[in-house]
């Protein structure tokens, strides 16, 4: 370029020496933001897990044991609504003429019409009508040829002795709450009258909808009703085979099942009053909304951590250029001090710490300036006086040559 000064090899070191430390200065910025950024947010991200997941897991905790209770209070009003509607039954005139009436008792069509309507009346999965030493006169929902189990003998005996009883007992690998209650003229008992309830896959998912949790009913080690579907109901089935399910302490715990995680909680599953121990109630509380909302969280630190690195990383390579180009100043007019331009001086700009920087440097390049001149007065003063007295000495040894001649 046309009147441009050229660039000689100092021009150039000090050029490349001022943007060397520049770009240092931002590589240390760089990787200073860097780490403290990511390290805030891992632990950010970190603690925010930590309690959401433990308020979450509290939180599930609280619902199962809630959950549980109220399965209960409804458990015992089904049972206590099927009880009185059963005792409506046993008192109704007709009801009795046909338990007191023995050629009626001895007409099985008869009285299996009977029990058949009492069973659609009620709802139920099957009706069982007994004498009164419990031995069965009609059923119905129950084959003829299959005989009750000792469960529902005991009951029966029970209920034909006067005793009302309300339980949860298995039937054939089918699970029931069972209502028996005495027919009763005055003060003789003429029978009883016993009906059940199916515990199965509709009514867990009728409680299930209730008590907004997945409702699994388990006896031994099968699973007699769920209200899981698909892959997480078999491996549910083949774990609670394998005898590998929560304890019954009513401790909730995680559990996985096919690709889903739950919060698991186990529970006797008994009536209030009710003796048997046939079924354990398993409640489950599915974990992903809490995995969901633990990805939004993340997603929103992530973002904002970006944001945060940014406007740091703005800030701080605003800070090293600000630090740096007094630096760059000093380096540069420190080069052309050394190639021997004395006026040289840096501009004071910037923070104060530059300011003083600047300062001192120029008072510092005027000192050397000062002591150069004074150096160099003297060498003049000095080589003046040494040709003085070099000429003075060649005077007078011309002068003794020509007197001696």
């Amino acid at each position: 370029m046309v009147g441009a000064e050229p660039m000689t090899p100092n021009r150039l070191n000090r050029a490349q020496l001022g943007l060397g430390v520049h770009r240092r200065l931002e590589t240390h910025v760089i990787v200073a933001l860097t780490l403290l950024v990511a390290f805030a947010l891992i632990t950010a991200l970190m603690i925010a897990t930590r309690v959401v997941t433990d308020g979450a897991f509290a939180r599930a905790s609280t619902e199962l044991a809630a959950a549980r209770s109220a399965l209960r209070r409804l458990q015992d009003d089904r049972a206590a609504f099927a009880a009185s509607q059963a005792t409506l039954v046993t008192s109704l005139p007709v009801f009795r003429a046909h338990m007191t009436d023995s050629r009626l008792v001895r007409d099985a069509a008869t009285m299996q019409v009977m029990v058949d309507e009492y069973r659609q009346q009620l709802n139920a999965a099957f009706c069982l009508v007994t004498g009164r030493d419990g031995a069965p006169i009609a059923r119905a929902g129950l084959a003829y040829d299959m005989q009750p189990d000792a469960r529902i003998q005991r009951i029966v005996s029970a209920s034909s002795r006067g005793e009302s009883i309300r339980d949860i007992t298995d039937v054939r690998d089918r699970l029931f709450l069972v209502v028996s209650e005495p027919a009763r003229f005055a003060e003789d008992t003429l029978g009883s009258l016993t009906v059940g309830y199916a515990l199965d896959d509709t009514a867990a998912s009728q409680l299930a909808e209730i008590t907004h949790c997945d409702v699994n009913i388990i006896v031994g080690r099968r699973l007699a009703a769920t209200s899981l579907s698909g892959r997480q109901r078999s491996d549910l089935a083949e774990r609670v085979a394998n005898g590998a399910m929560t304890p019954t302490d009513g401790n909730a715990r995680m559990e996985r099942l096919g690709e889903n995680e739950y919060v698991a909680s186990a529970f006797p599953f008994l009536l209030d009053g009710g003796s048997s121990d046939a079924a354990r109630l398993l409640l489950l509380q599915d974990w992903a909304p809490t995995r969901g909302y633990l990805a939004r969280l993340r997603r929103q630190l992530a973002l904002a951590g970006g944001i945060i690195f940014v406007v740091a990383l703005a800030g701080g390579l605003g800070f090293a250029r600000r630090v740096s180009r007094p630096l760059e100043d000093i380096a540069a007019a420190a080069g052309d001090i050394a190639s021997g331009n004395w006026t040289r001086r840096v501009a004071v700009r910037g923070s104060a710490e530059a300011h003083v920087l600047a300062r001192a440097f120029n008072d510092m390049a005027e000192s050397l300036r000062h002591w150069s001149e004074e150096a160099k007065r003297r060498h003049e003063e000095l080589r003046q006086t040494t040709t003085s007295t070099t000429s003075s000495r060649r005077s007078g040894a011309t002068a003794s040559s020509r007197c001696c001649r």
